[in-house]
C-alpha cells in the first residue's frame, strides 16, 4: 500500500480533485448565528478517528497530516494530540500558513506516496512547501480577521484608523499590515509588486554594487534557476471570496509583470494536474473555502507563492 495525505478545507483541495490523488479532505466547522458566522477547529476525536480510517487504507504504511498552522485554528494542536494515539505513524506538519500553501504541500506529499516513497520522505516533501511559501491578504473590511484574533493588535488599530484598503502578509502564523492605499487599484498594483519580489529574483552586477537593489525602470523580474536546485516552477494561487473579476485583474498584472522574460503559464482553475509543467512560473486560481470566507468577508483576495527554486534537495 501506500502512504495517505489527510489535510482539512482552508487548504482550498477540491474534495473530488483530492481523492483522485489518495487526499482526504476533512471539512472544517462553520457555526452560523443570528449576529455572524464563525468557525471552529477538528476535534482530537474527529482527527483521530480519520487517521485510523486512512491507517487501514494505507496498511500502516503511515498517513501525513497537513492542516492549517497553529496559531491559526486549533486543529493542529488538536492533530498532534490524535497522531500520538498511532506511535510515531502519523506526522502532523507545522504549516504556519492556510490556503494553497497548505494545499500545495498535501499535493507533494501525495505525489511522493503515488511515487512509493515512504512516509519519512512525504513528510520531508510537504515540509518543504510550506517552508518555502508565502501568502499575501487583501481586505475590503477587517471586521472579520479581527474578531477571530488572527491579526496582530497594532495591525487592528492601523487598518480601521483610516479608511483605507489594507494588504496584509502572513508571517510566523499571524497576519500583519504591510501596506495601506488609498484606491483599490493601488492596493492590486502593490499586491501585485509584493506577489513578484516574492516570486522573483532581479539581483545582477549593477544590484550588488547598489545597495539599494534599484536596477531602473528598464529592468525585467526573472525567476531565479540553478540546474542542480529545485527544478519546479514557482507556483502562484490567486484565492478569491466570491470576487472572480477581481482575482482576474491580479491575475493579468502578474501575467504582465512575470511572462516577459520567465515560461509562464496561466492554468486558471486547473489545479492539481497530475504533474507540474515545464515552465518556470505556473498560476492558477482558486475559491477561499467557506471557512476561510468567515473570517475574510466578501471581496477578499489572496495571493500564495511557493517558490522552492532556492530550496536544494537534501
Amino acid at each position: 500500500m501506500t502512504v495517505r495525505v489527510i489535510t482539512d478545507s482552508s487548504s482550498c483541495v477540491p474534495v473530488e480533485r483530492g481523492r483522485e490523488w489518495g487526499i482526504t479532505v476533512l471539512p472544517l466547522h462553520v457555526v452560523s448565528s443570528d449576529d455572524a458566522s464563525s468557525t471552529s477547529g477538528l476535534t482530537a476525536l474527529e482527527l483521530a478517528a480519520a487517521y485510523g480510517r486512512e491507517m487501514e487504507r494505507s496498511d500502516d504504511d503511515g498517513v501525513v497530516a497537513v492542516h492549517l498552522g497553529q496559531k491559526l485554528s486549533s486543529t493542529w494542536s488538536a492533530a498532534v494530540a490524535a497522531s500520538a494515539v498511532f506511535e510515531g505513524k502519523v506526522r502532523v506538519i507545522e504549516t504556519d500558513s492556510i490556503g494553497m500553501p497548505v494545499g500545495e504541500a498535501a499535493m507533494a506529499a501525495a505525489r511522493a506516496a503515488q511515487n512509493g516513497e515512504d512516509l519519512e520522505e512525504c513528510a520531508r516533501r510537504a515540509s518543504m512547501i510550506t517552508g518555502h511559501s508565502q501568502l499575501f491578504l487583501y481586505l475590503e473590511r477587517t471586521d472579520g480577521l479581527r474578531r477571530s484574533g488572527r491579526m496582530s493588535t497594532m495591525s487592528s488599530l492601523m487598518s480601521s484608523a483610516l479608511p483605507v484598503k489594507s494588504l496584509f502578509a502572513l508571517h510566523d502564523g499571524s497576519f500583519g499590515v504591510v501596506a495601506r492605499t488609498r484606491t483599490q487599484a493601488k492596493a492590486f498594483n502593490r499586491l501585485v509588486d509584493m506577489v513578484v519580489d516574492a516570486a522573483t529574483t532581479t539581483t545582477s552586477a549593477d544590484d550588488e554594487d547598489d545597495p539599494s537593489g534599484d536596477s531602473g525602470a528598464d529592468a525585467v523580474p526573472t525567476v531565479s534557476y540553478e540546474a542542480d536546485r529545485n527544478p519546479e516552477p514557482v507556483r502562484i494561487c490567486i484565492h478569491h471570496s466570491g470576487a472572480d473579476d477581481r482575482a482576474r485583474i491580479v491575475g493579468a498584472g502578474l501575467k504582465k509583470a512575470l511572462e516577459a522574460d520567465n515560461t509562464f503559464l496561466d492554468l486558471d482553475k486547473r489545479w492539481g494536474i497530475d504533474e507540474l509543467p515545464p515552465a518556470d512560473v505556473v498560476l492558477t486560481q482558486a475559491e477561499l473555502s467557506p471557512a476561510l470566507a468567515v473570517h475574510t468577508g466578501a471581496g477578499a483576495i489572496a495571493v500564495s507563492v511557493i517558490n522552492t527554486r532556492n530550496a536544494a534537495e537534501q
